[in-house]
């Protein structure tokens, strides 16, 4: 169970079409949004949100875990946000 012990997740949101998920130092998943309505869905500033989510890469909780209040709640120890910035020194 991905309670059971500590986990870090990662997200690169790479251009205005491309975001990178990650789960313990490992790629989890590339999502590429639809531009049914904008050829750039990201172009816009983004917030860091956090919930209780379930992912495909995990077992789906019963629903005994999910009515459990010790279980159903997710606890973050800290968070971290870097800006790519353009490397200016010389090779």
């Amino acid at each position: 169970s991905v309670s059971d012990d500590f986990h870090t997740y990662g997200f690169w949101w790479v251009d205005a079409n491309t975001l990178i998920f990650y789960a313990d130092g490992k790629h989890a998943y590339t999502l590429h949004p639809s531009k049914k309505f904008d050829d750039r869905p990201f172009r816009h500033p983004l917030a860091m949100t956090f919930v209780c989510e379930t992912f495909d890469w995990q077992p789906l909780p019963t629903l005994e875990e999910l009515k459990d209040e010790s279980k159903n709640t997710a606890m973050v120890d800290y968070v971290r946000s870097y800006r790519l910035v353009k490397d200016t020194e010389p090779n």
